[in-house]
């Protein structure tokens, strides 16, 4: 499923536990403006998603949201996490680039 900033927020503001993974290749400071909505989100490198949550310890239905540049890598890690049993996937909708542009 695709989310934009406002979703992102209000999964934060509802206090559900959820991972934030930034898939992109070099991730850079961004605007002030995004900061809060990045916090805690862990650099990992698309092919070592599922390794990283499996060591993790990641519950399967706990929800992962997924960053890149254009939202083209999340949604392939997305397709892969969802064919090895994960339930709760979102991918920010046009990555960065998308998170920017809803400033």
């Amino acid at each position: 499923m695709e989310i934009g900033l406002f979703q992102l927020e209000n999964l934060r503001l509802t206090g559900l536990a959820f991972r934030l993974l930034d898939l992109r290749q070099e991730p850079k400071a961004e605007v002030e403006a995004l900061s809060s909505a990045l916090n805690g989100a862990s650099s990992v490198q698309a092919q070592d998603v599922p390794a990283y949550l499996a060591a993790q310890a990641h519950d399967k239905h706990q929800p992962v949201v997924l960053l890149c540049e254009t939202g083209q890598r999340s949604a392939q890690v997305a397709s892969q996490l969802e064919t090895a049993g994960y339930t709760n996937i979102y991918v920010i909708q046009c990555g960065i680039t998308g998170l920017l542009s809803e400033l």
